[in-house]
């Protein structure tokens, strides 16, 4: 059976695995691209992270098909590079992620968005198989979006179609966005957003990991939702109204 080497680029990490034709992971590792505050090119800690996981894996290249590369950020798929970010994180843009991996593992390499990669799996193997419309929302350290219509992928003339996280959801009174508009969804529902949130109430909670852990047998509350006039708690309700899945 063939395999894969799948790699993720987020904004926090780069998760990689190795993946079956049916869709198993067989194994899997990441490793954080922002350690020294994205001094140092994400691509080029892609590309250290991948040998280092084959390596570790005992996994040799001549075994492998091919490379799926999902990744943050505005993807010019046809040429795998990275044609923009909405200004999330530095030494990014430009990133010619294809050529990179095929010189380094000589294996053929397919880059495209990672929201929209999302999409595709949970149609391919997961959640949305037998849909042939559907809307697929990834929460991190920004928002991101894939539609599928019809069975084909919506991308849009520049690869935009899908960035749901970049939808003004509070056009008149927002908080700024990094991509230069303001009150964009990505600014209340990410990560991010609920982190500098939280961070008005305990400034120890600088972080996903460090805010309060669910108890057993409930599902997560972040206190930020609750109680105050904060806007962040705004972007729950929009969230449950505008997700749809037919």
């Amino acid at each position: 059976m063939k395999q894969y080497f799948g790699i993720d680029i987020g904004g926090t990490a780069v998760k990689l695995g190795i993946v079956d034709e049916t869709g198993k992971v067989l194994c899997k590792g990441e490793q954080s691209v922002n350690f020294d505050g994205y001094q140092t090119p994400v691509l080029d800690t892609v590309r250290k992270a991948a040998k280092e996981f084959l390596t570790a894996q005992a996994i040799p290249v001549e075994n492998l098909s091919g490379i799926g590369v999902s990744a943050t950020g505005q993807i010019d798929s046809r040429k795998g590079i990275v044609a923009g970010t909405c200004g999330n994180f530095p030494n990014y843009i430009g990133s010619p992620i294809k050529a990179a991996l095929e010189q380094d593992f000589g294996l053929p390499v397919t880059v495209a968005n990672d929201a929209n990669c999302m999409t595709l799996g949970e149609v391919w193997v997961g959640g949305a198989q037998g849909y042939t419309d559907v809307i697929g929302v990834t929460l991190g350290t920004g928002v991101g979006g894939g539609i599928l219509t019809g069975g084909r992928l919506l991308e849009g003339a520049r690869g935009l179609g899908g960035e749901l996280g970049h939808y003004r959801t509070h056009a008149l009174d927002g908080v700024p966005c990094t991509c230069g508009a303001t009150g964009c969804w990505e600014r209340y529902a990410a990560t991010t957003a609920l982190v500098r949130a939280a961070k008005e109430k305990n400034p120890a909670w600088t972080d996903g990991p460090s805010l309060p852990q669910q108890k057993p047998g409930t599902r997560r509350c972040w206190p930020c939702w609750t109680p105050g006039p904060t806007r962040s708690r705004r972007a729950l309700p929009a969230w449950c109204t505008s997700s749809t899945r037919s």
